[in-house]
């Protein structure tokens, strides 16, 4: 999986279509099977199936401000004001807990069961996880 960090708000899902569209036009994208691009206020993910630059909207959201809120307890920012390297470091965590609790998560959690449905947590549970210096 290939994840992308970003601090911008507000989004949407047509927004997140065209990011990709234009990671995709200019060769950014590695081949992987799955793609995220997560903000503090949504997650978007893709099955990359087809890397043709289209605005293909993505195949399921995660809401990034519910996910990532238990790991700004005890800190003093909150999800509206994560951005910069705090967001990238907050997802960064995020994504190894997932790769270590979230099939058992998905178990309980709507939400997660269609990443578990679509073979990323399980990739992710192989994965090798580390943030990028980009």
């Amino acid at each position: 999986m290939l994840a992308v960090v970003k601090g911008i708000r507000p989004t949407s899902g047509e927004w997140a279509a065209r990011y990709r569209k234009n990671l995709l036009e200019d060769g950014a994208l590695l081949k992987s099977r799955f793609l995220l691009i997560a903000t503090a206020e949504r997650m978007y993910f893709w099955r990359q199936r087809d890397l043709t630059p289209d605005e293909k909207l993505p195949d399921f959201t995660l809401d990034g401000a519910q996910e990532l809120k238990p790991y700004l307890e005890g800190i003093d920012i909150s999800p509206e004001g994560l951005h910069g390297e705090p967001l990238r470091l907050t997802v960064f965590q995020w994504l190894l807990n997932l790769a270590n609790t979230g099939e058992l998560r998905a178990q309980g959690d709507p939400s997660l069961r269609r990443l578990s449905e679509s073979g990323l947590l399980a990739d992710l549970k192989t994965a090798h996880i580390e943030p990028s210096l980009l």
